[in-house]
């Protein structure tokens, strides 16, 4: 809903930008944030050898810390639930 909101009424060109550009919460759940951890090198690679860029690559930083933040979650949620029930 957040999306359609920003992009609405926009030409192609000012919504592929804006989507390229903008922060969204969605960005934060834990499968997009893990998806955007791990992306595909091999495309991004072929594509700056054919053009002749040097390729570089870093983490995004808010990704890294939403997953580490779910792990946790994930990991102090289980441990508490397995000790509920084992007594």
């Amino acid at each position: 809903m957040e999306i359609y909101q920003k992009i609405s009424g926009l030409n192609l060109a000012q919504q592929t930008e804006i989507m390229k550009n903008s922060f969204f919460f969605t960005d934060l759940l834990p499968l997009e944030s893990m998806s955007r951890l791990i992306p595909n090198p091999m495309i991004r690679l072929n594509m700056a050898k054919m053009m002749g860029l040097k390729y570089e690559f870093h983490y995004p930083t808010e990704n890294l810390i939403a997953c580490l933040v779910w792990c946790a979650i994930f990991i102090f949620g289980s441990y508490w639930i397995l000790r509920k029930r084992d007594w």
